[in-house]
């Protein structure tokens, strides 16, 4: 048996993260992300890294959520953070 799917059209494009606002009350980084145009996923993955380009130090999922944007807390003052979306 042999099955070929030919799918149509332009893929959807990425996820991109638009900004990481600080709370000045609490150590918590507020993260927001535009959906990438023709795509409409039920869930998002942001990971999270200490280190940005460090293969010793891989980025590590942190969430799940639904909808920009995400509130990461239960962060130390003084951390330096970057992140990533996935759809």
């Amino acid at each position: 048996m042999e099955l070929i799917v030919d799918i149509a059209g332009d893929a959807p494009g990425f996820p991109q993260i638009t900004a990481a606002i600080t709370q000045l009350d609490a150590p918590a980084v507020e993260v927001h992300w535009h959906a990438a145009e023709g795509a409409t996923p039920a869930r998002y993955r942001l990971y999270m890294s200490a280190h940005e380009q460090d293969p010793d130090q891989p980025y590590v999922e942190v969430a799940r959520p639904a909808a920009s944007p995400w509130m990461h807390t239960g962060l130390s003052y003084g951390q330096r953070l970057y992140y990533r979306v996935q759809a």
